[in-house]
């Protein structure tokens, strides 16, 4: 489901994120969310009042081992294992 956020701008290319789709679930995004610029990709961080900052380094390390655990998985399930 679609969220609308507090317009702000990209901390790297500077468009204006205004609105979020969750991968699970249907919750608006909370303190902490990890979000991915549509434009640069760049990774990023939910404030409180839905503001954004850059992800810090163990946010992105924790999605990246959780994205691998997941591509992971669905290798698995796609080869019947």
């Amino acid at each position: 489901m679609t969220h609308r956020t507090k317009p702000t701008a990209c901390t790297r290319c500077e468009k204006t994120i205004d609105a979020c789709t969750g991968i699970s679930g249907t919750n608006a995004p909370e303190e902490d969310d990890i979000t991915v610029c549509f434009y640069c990709q760049h990774v990023m961080q939910f404030n409180k009042d839905q503001s954004l900052r850059d992800a810090s380094p163990e946010a992105i390390e924790e999605t990246m081992l959780e994205l691998s655990r997941i591509q992971n998985a669905l290798t698995r399930r796609k080869a019947g294992l």
